[in-house]
């Protein structure tokens, strides 16, 4: 892996997005081909991605947030610098917009005001398409005041590697809950926490979607359901 990774890295890409394989074969059926025991368990991929983050910081390339990498000229670090970095479903961008347009069958858009799908098959789309009376949306979701106050907490989290919750704290929206889940990270080295400030450690960094996760009423209200028999949407492993 080591040896693919200085590679790809003597190309000298500007950006470099680094997922780990999400193994979800009850969603892509063409998994279940690969046996689940012969892929490596969290400890191995936490073990690859430090392999992987000690030779991409040797080539001269700096991390940013949880999963991206870039060369020290490039608008990614300096924006990360600045405390301006943003973060979508797409990953890490400088893009300031608040509107996201997605194209194409099943794309997702993001909108001031919520999330929509479109349909996902293409015969249906394109159907949809042709009839100039809509727009080839099969789903959307709106998104609440708590939602956005949320979904800010989080991307400044994943952006800035920290946070100041007083900063979203109010009447309404206190985060004591959430302030007590912090302790076990901080007792396993992966945050620090001062006050109202969350501070993600560098040994923390591929955790920073746990820590964020939270904040997450709507996945917390999906896991309780799940938890009293209720059928939900399933996730893939975040190490």
């Amino acid at each position: 892996m080591a040896e693919t990774v200085r590679q790809i890295a003597s190309l000298r890409p500007d950006r470099l997005a680094v997922f780990g394989y999400a193994h979800i074969p009850w969603k892509q059926k063409r998994q279940r081909l690969i046996p689940e025991a012969s892929l490596p368990g969290p400890a191995e991929r936490l073990a690859q991605r430090a392999r992987m983050d000690t030779v991409l910081k040797a080539e001269g390339y700096v991390a940013i947030g949880l999963d991206h990498y870039a060369l020290p000229n490039d608008a990614l670090v300096k924006a990360a610098a600045a405390g301006t970095l943003r973060r979508n479903f797409q990953g890490y961008t400088t893009d300031s917009a608040s509107a996201l347009i997605g194209m194409g069958a099943s794309a997702i858009s993001m909108l001031p005001g919520g999330y929509s799908q479109n349909i996902t098959t293409v015969a249906p789309y394109a159907r949809a398409l042709a009839d100039s009376e809509g727009l080839p949306v099969a789903r959307g979701v709106a998104r609440t005041p708590e939602d956005h106050l949320r979904g800010n907490l989080i991307e400044r989290l994943m952006c800035d590697m920290g946070v100041d919750l007083a900063q979203f704290e109010s009447l309404n929206t206190v985060f004591t809950p959430e302030r007590e889940a912090l302790t076990s990270f901080v007792e396993d080295g992966l945050i620090t926490l001062e006050g109202s400030k969350v501070q993600i450690t560098e040994r923390g960094r591929p955790f920073v979607r746990n820590v964020a996760a939270l904040f997450d009423t709507h996945r917390k209200a999906l896991a309780q359901a799940a938890g009293n028999g209720v059928e939900s949407p399933r996730f893939s492993r975040a190490i």
